[in-house]
């Protein structure tokens, strides 16, 4: 294969990267309705443990019971979304910075 075609290979590669973690970027945008159904579960849950002082129950190792709790799992799955989609779009990056060094060789 000729260096030409790896470079484009490679940088074709970098597109689709970057494309995949714009993806997961916009889709903690799109879930923000679901949260907010999820959100209204959570909290009827979190005011019944307070109620019934079930300060040991522990819901994906948060307190039920803490005042951040609801916070606390949005934030969560939020900031692992944000990592996910850095991670990829830096690699995709990275690629296409390899694609144009190769192209000027």
């Amino acid at each position: 294969m000729k260096s030409s075609m790896i470079a484009h290979l490679i940088g074709c590669v970098g597109e689709l990267l970057n494309l995949i973690g714009g993806f997961i970027f916009g889709l903690d945008l799109l879930t923000k309705k679901r949260e907010r159904e999820v959100h209204g579960r959570l909290t009827l849950v979190n005011e019944w443990a307070v109620e019934n002082q079930l300060h040991s129950a522990t819901y994906k190792g948060d307190r039920v019971t803490s005042t951040g709790f609801i916070v606390s799992i949005f934030d969560r799955r939020s900031a692992l979304r944000g990592y996910i989609g850095l991670i990829i779009l830096l690699l995709g990056f990275a690629l296409l910075l390899a694609y144009h060094l190769m192209e000027m060789m």
